[in-house]
């Protein structure tokens, strides 16, 4: 959630020094209208080619199973990428800019595969918005003296929701949930979460966005990983993060 994740990323890897490193810029809000896909290339703004391939996929709801057949990726002038997924049922819904990366349907799932370890910079999103929903909860105020409410009090409850989105690594054996964060137009990383494949997709019943643009930047030297139980511990972290959610009463 929007957290900017350098305790995440100290947890994750140490390195012995900084080092000013090239800069791979990925604007999907500057890549015209490519249609439905289930990959497509894009160059980076600094090097075109240094090329990352998106596709697009959807997952479980406990985050541990990734399905990658019978999705499809798309990006539209001006407004970012966004992810169709399970696309034979769904694709009627897919039509226009309106459409987003969300969990209502199915939990979409753009993946970026680059050609080498690269480290995640910034993700910039567009196309997201807190959803308020108003609900009443009823008390009894009168019971009777045999039972039963004579009369009842209404109370206006409004909940808020703020999109989050849940963020994949993959470590050497595949694609791996490790942390969820709220959405912003401008979520930063500390340049030690390093590597070839990452995945930004959502699972809650009211998150959605677009990706206009991703960063990296060349690996830091000497960056030494920690072992698995570090990244079991992060994830468990993020997870709480991602069950946060603002509630207010009107």
């Amino acid at each position: 959630m929007k957290i900017v994740c350098g305790v995440a990323a100290a947890a994750l890897y140490l390195s012995a020094c900084a080092a000013s490193a090239a800069t791979y810029t990925f604007n999907f809000a500057d890549n015209g209208n490519t249609g439905w896909q289930s990959t497509f290339s894009v160059g980076s703004d600094e090097v075109p080619s240094v090329e990352v391939d998106v596709t697009a996929a959807t997952y479980s709801g406990d985050k541990k199973t990734i399905h990658y057949d019978d999705s499809r990726a798309a990006t539209w002038q001006g407004f970012g990428l966004g992810v169709c997924g399970d696309w034979s049922t769904y694709r009627d819904k897919c039509k226009d800019e309106n459409h987003r990366i969300d969990g209502m349907d199915n939990n979409d799932l753009a993946i970026f595969t680059l050609d080498s370890a690269l480290a995640l910079h910034s993700i910039k999103f567009g196309s997201f918005n807190p959803y308020t929903k108003v609900e009443w909860e009823w008390t009894c105020v009168l019971r009777g003296r045999h039972g039963g409410c004579w009369d009842w009090d209404a109370e206006k409850v409004t909940t808020t929701f703020y999109d989050s989105f849940d963020l994949f690594i993959d470590l050497g054996g595949g694609l791996s949930y490790q942390l969820s964060d709220l959405v912003a137009g401008m979520v930063t990383f500390d340049d030690l979460l390093v590597s070839d494949v990452f995945g930004i997709g959502a699972s809650g019943k009211y998150d959605a966005f677009k990706i206009k643009e991703i960063v990296f930047k060349d690996a830091p030297p000497n960056v030494i990983p920690l072992p698995a139980a570090g990244w079991l511990l992060v994830a468990g972290l993020g997870g709480l993060a991602a069950m946060r959610r603002k509630k207010t009463a009107a």
